[in-house]
């Protein structure tokens, strides 16, 4: 797939916006709150279907459609972990005799756990893939907001190996903000109020590469498979 991401500007286009801080704010307190923090899934879904044309940030506005698509987002990517989540419950079952076990006899303990052990990395094998998927998971439900669109995993690995370098940059983007964030929010009691900050000023910079791959992936076409309407 051609075309490229300015991988510059996510972390400081959202500043052009003269509203930028009272966005921001409301933001980082709804995101501290679970079930709340639905509201910004869907605000960063706005965010990808408004770049990197525009320029300001959305208006925190039609609360109901935010929590919906949030919501419906949050559930789109639970179904896909609920293989790992059985997988890491098999592996917890194998676990408990293995102790029994090994508190009988040593050796036959030891052999016991590598049932477990094999089992939960097969769970963390999988969590990786579904990681490295996520990208195309997101850009796809957000074209018609459809959870059974965005279970289609042809068209999610479909998405994922035209777009693999743009994906795979966007990854490890992601992985810099996140160690950059764990660093910084480990500063005894800055870190606390950094830490808020932090998370939604993550969802920003994640939502603005996001909208950069929406663009190239789906040229010309606007939202729910409507025309994009070039700018004035």
């Amino acid at each position: 797939m051609n075309g490229s991401i300015d991988f510059s500007r996510p972390f400081s286009y959202f500043t052009e916006d003269k509203n930028w801080v009272s966005k921001f704010v409301i933001g980082a307190a709804l995101g501290l709150i679970p079930i709340v923090n639905f509201f910004v899934g869907g605000y960063m879904l706005r965010l990808i279907d408004s770049l990197p044309q525009e320029k300001n940030l959305p208006q925190w506005d039609d609360w109901g459609t935010m929590f919906r698509n949030g919501f419906l987002l949050f559930l789109t990517l639970f179904i896909y972990a609920i293989p790992a989540l059985i997988i890491g419950g098999i592996a917890l079952a194998f676990l408990i005799p293995a102790v029994i076990a090994a508190q009988k006899s040593g050796a036959v303990g030891a052999t016991m756990f590598l049932i477990p052990v094999l089992i939960g990395l097969f769970a963390m094998l999988y969590l990786l893939i579904i990681y490295v998927l996520t990208p195309a998971i997101i850009l796809i439900f957000n074209r018609n907001k459809s959870v059974g669109e965005a279970l289609n995993v042809g068209q999610v690995f479909e998405l994922t190996r035209n777009n693999f370098k743009n994906i795979f940059m966007i990854i490890l983007v992601f992985w810099g903000v996140s160690v950059a964030v764990g660093i910084i929010t480990s500063i005894p009691i800055l870190g606390t109020l950094l830490w808020i900050a932090a998370h939604f000023y993550t969802t920003l910079v994640v939502a603005n590469l996001y909208g950069q791959l929406d663009k190239i992936v789906y040229p010309g076409i606007g939202v729910q498979g409507t025309e994009a309407v070039e700018p004035t």
